[in-house]
């Protein structure tokens, strides 16, 4: 992809927004930091480390392509949100967005670890599934029934997840259900599960 890249001087915008949840070893390099091409424009996000609700994130590239994304953002948006801004710029210097991190990571390997339990308990004559090493979920494979029919009983239930035609692989038609465990308690993951293997069971 890079090689491609830089022969047909096509932009590549790398979204990176798990980058920091890796827990069984360390994160992937990314191509930004090996390309070394102009071409290549990385993006992150603060949103898992410290809130949801913090819609702010970055954008690491070639100087004179930030500087031009700059003016756009001065023209979308002259003011923006300056004590924000500042205030995380203080929390990164301080450390604080490094403790945050790290706390984050415990928390989300301690609801992933929960998660696969419950899918291993309750459903591993159902389902299969991998214990991911990084990201925000699960990604779970039908052994016996279509995901977008057990997808559909869950609405009626009032339990929405992705719909798992997005998910399909075009080459081998192999589909899965993605569940995620980032902004979920484990009260809501133990409901989750039950209803899943009442679904599966009742079919």
């Amino acid at each position: 992809l890079i090689r491609e890249a830089k022969q047909h001087r096509v932009f590549v915008l790398e979204d990176d927004y798990d980058f920091d949840f890796h827990y069984a070893h360390n994160p992937i390099v990314p191509m930004f930091a090996t390309s070394q091409s102009p071409y290549f424009i990385y993006l992150g996000s603060f949103s898992k480390i410290i809130s949801p609700l913090l819609r702010l994130g970055f954008v690491v590239g070639d100087s004179t392509l930030i500087w031009e994304l700059a003016k756009e953002r001065k023209i979308i948006d002259g003011f923006g949100n300056t004590f924000l801004e500042e205030a995380l710029a203080d929390m990164i210097h301080s450390g604080e967005i490094s403790r945050l991190r790290r706390k984050s990571i415990k928390s989300y390997d301690d609801k992933r670890k929960y998660l696969a339990n419950l899918l291993k308990n309750k459903l591993s004559r159902q389902v299969e599934f991998n214990l991911p090493d990084g990201g925000l979920a699960f990604w779970i494979k039908l052994k016996k029934h279509r995901c977008i029919d057990i997808y559909q009983e869950l609405q009626k239930q009032q339990i929405f997840l992705p719909n798992p035609s997005r998910y399909v692989d075009q080459i081998s038609k192999e589909e899965g259900i993605r569940i995620g465990f980032a902004s979920i308690k484990k009260e809501e993951m133990d409901t989750l599960v039950d209803k899943l293997s009442s679904i599966i069971n009742g079919l």
